[in-house]
């Protein structure tokens, strides 16, 4: 499971610069007022707002959401089941990661697989791993690389006029230098190549998708303990 991360530090109108994105303009959305905003450090965590990339009715948006879906079938909210042994209802909390193989299994994604697709910019990940029997916090960068781009689905929960935008990143097997230093998951790293149409999920069949998130881009993740 994806810990934390860092937002990378771009605004609309250099990505529109790129040489990937063709596109004449990125609308920035501003925060909510009902948002937890990101720390000074660009580093959020499940239930912190963070800007991810979404192609909107009719432009590409900068949209701040929550990292922790929140399904848009919830009556509260807050994502909660009856727990079988107590009859007492708990929040399901584990909604910020959702694993590749689990994108149709799971009622959470079921519905915003091919959908609702967004992209996190991100310059490192953290998690944390067991080290010689305590936990320990290590910070995942790229080698070469100052932004990358990990693909996401997103959902709206609205009622009675407040809404929560919430975003979950796909996680899939860990790369052999993550899975080296202690941990079992990696977030799916999209091709640029692959951004626009990963956003636009609709002009493209499962298939197609799947074969988007399988054709990762090859990332060194350098591994730092941070104690």
């Amino acid at each position: 499971m994806c810990f934390s991360a860092m937002i990378a530090k771009i605004s609309g109108e250099e990505l529109v610069k790129t040489d990937y994105l063709d596109v004449k303009e990125i609308k920035m959305i501003e925060y909510p007022s009902n948002a937890k905003a990101l720390e000074e450090d660009r580093r959020f965590f499940p239930k912190t707002w963070a800007p991810v990339l979404v192609k909107g009715k009719v432009d590409f948006q900068l949209r701040p959401m929550r990292y922790q879906l929140l399904p848009h079938f919830c009556t509260e909210d807050k994502y909660t089941r009856k727990n079988p042994k107590t009859g007492r209802m708990v929040e399901i909390k584990n909604t910020f990661n959702a694993r590749v193989d689990s994108l149709e299994e799971r009622k959470a994604w079921q519905p915003l697989f091919g959908a609702r697709h967004a992209a996190v910019p991100l310059e490192s990940f953290y998690e944390w791993v067991d080290r010689n029997g305590s936990k320990t916090l290590i910070e995942f960068r790229p080698k070469d690389e100052k932004l990358f781009w990990v693909a996401c689905l997103w959902d709206r929960w609205e009622k009675e006029g407040e809404y929560i935008d919430s975003f979950a990143m796909i996680t899939d097997e860990p790369n052999p230098e993550v899975l080296e230093k202690g941990h079992d998951r990696t977030p799916i790293v999209l091709k640029e190549e692959h951004l626009l149409d990963w956003l636009q999920p609709k002009n493209e069949t499962k298939e197609e998708l799947y074969e988007m998130l399988q054709d990762k881009k090859p990332l060194y993740f350098r591994g730092a303990y941070l104690g």
